[in-house]
């Protein structure tokens, strides 16, 4: 049951020795478009494509993201049915639904190409208008995103411009963009640039309201905290991150800290969700939104919102486990669970270092995508 908490008209804490960083960013939606291609596709009219740069890595495909792993073959549990699903099931189901979240692990590379083959498959089946929603593209790299959708810079020259890196434009992220590039399709960068969330942690809400009106565009201030279940499993989470850095050593001062990193966290979810809905608008569906886990699963803050600025749309959650099926217990995490294995098994070896789960830290990071690098 969702639980909504009224915004204080402000909020202030102290600045904090660690920076929050936004798990999904944006950069806000380009102009609607006002003319069609010849071939009546939705979208507006390609300029002449760019040569692509020498020095740019081929793109990936859901197959080689992982390799020596079907994407289409992985484990996968309709929570709702109480049974497994066919990998055709889910490809149905995204299809038909207004709204895919597909609540990451960041840097697993079997997730990568799951979530990549079921964009895939999606824009395959040709029936409708997808779009990409991505966290970790701010508002501001938005016309990064567009000038490369639109052939005016080349990879290379997107990349300069939006700055990623392999952390944070993984080989899924970039094959769904590739994609919906070669099929016309919207790409939203979708959060908030990480100096306004930075902001919200450390000053209030209240400083963020000061800002001029074209600062505001980049951002969505929450008029409302989600609480309930959401705040308690962040509360959990942050609280051993706090006791692992020595912060807030009396009870007062880590709660204080906590909240600060909740203020920030609403501020990312309401931005995230306004891009999702956004897109929505402008006759896009299903829009697929990457985003870490914790903001998906078990009714998180980001479907909340969705659900509340939306309503009478379909929403399909979507997590992942790299953890044995049999352990999946308790209330569902989402509509699926797609269960991938450790991202040791996965011959590329880009998952998580070892030993990264044993840090309080990074485990804080990983779920709610706060300590993103």
């Amino acid at each position: 049951m969702k639980t909504h908490r009224p915004i204080p008209t402000f909020v202030r804490v102290a600045p904090l020795l660690v920076s929050f960083v936004s798990g999904c960013a944006t950069t806000g939606l380009p102009p609607p478009e006002t003319s069609t291609d010849s071939a009546g596709e939705n979208g507006p009219d390609r300029p002449e494509p760019t040569p692509e740069s020498a020095h740019a890595p081929p793109a990936p495909t859901p197959e080689n993201i992982a390799p020596g792993w079907n994407p289409r073959s992985a484990v996968i549990v309709d929570t709702n049915a109480g049974q497994t699903a066919a990998w055709a099931d889910l490809v149905a189901h995204a299809a038909n639904a207004d709204v895919v979240l597909l609540g990451e692990i960041h840097g697993h590379p079997r997730v990568q190409a799951v979530m990549a083959a079921l964009f895939a498959d999606v824009i395959a089946l040709d029936t409708r208008n997808p779009a990409l929603s991505l966290e970790f593209f701010a508002r501001d790299q938005q016309v990064a995103v567009d000038d490369y959708l639109t052939h005016v810079t080349d990879t290379d020259g997107f990349q300069k411009a939006a700055h990623t890196n392999d952390k944070n434009y993984p080989p899924g992220h970039r094959a769904m963009l590739e994609a919906a590039r070669e099929h016309h399709l919207l790409v939203c960068a979708s959060n908030a640039p990480r100096r306004y969330v930075k902001i919200a942690r450390t000053e209030g809400l209240e400083r963020l309201e000061a800002l001029t009106e074209y600062q505001r565009s980049l951002f969505v201030i929450p008029s409302y905290f989600v609480e309930g279940d959401y705040w308690e499993r962040f509360s959990t989470l942050m609280s051993r991150m706090a006791e692992h850095m020595g912060e807030g050593e009396q009870e007062g001062d880590k709660e204080e800290l906590v909240r600060a990193f909740f203020v920030a966290q609403n501020l990312w979810d309401a931005t995230m969700a306004d891009s999702v809905v956004g897109l929505l608008d402008r006759g896009a569906g299903p829009v697929f939104h990457v985003v870490g886990k914790f903001h998906v699963e078990f009714d998180a803050g980001l479907v909340q919102r969705v659900r509340d600025a939306a309503p009478g749309r379909s929403i399909l959650t979507v997590t992942f486990f790299d953890q044995d099926p049999g352990d999946l217990e308790g209330p569902p995490p989402a509509d699926y669970v797609v269960f991938v294995g450790s991202s040791e098994d996965d011959e590329s070896g880009e998952g998580e270092p070892e030993g990264a789960e044993s840090n309080d830290k990074q485990a804080a990071g990983k779920e709610t995508g706060l300590l993103r690098d």
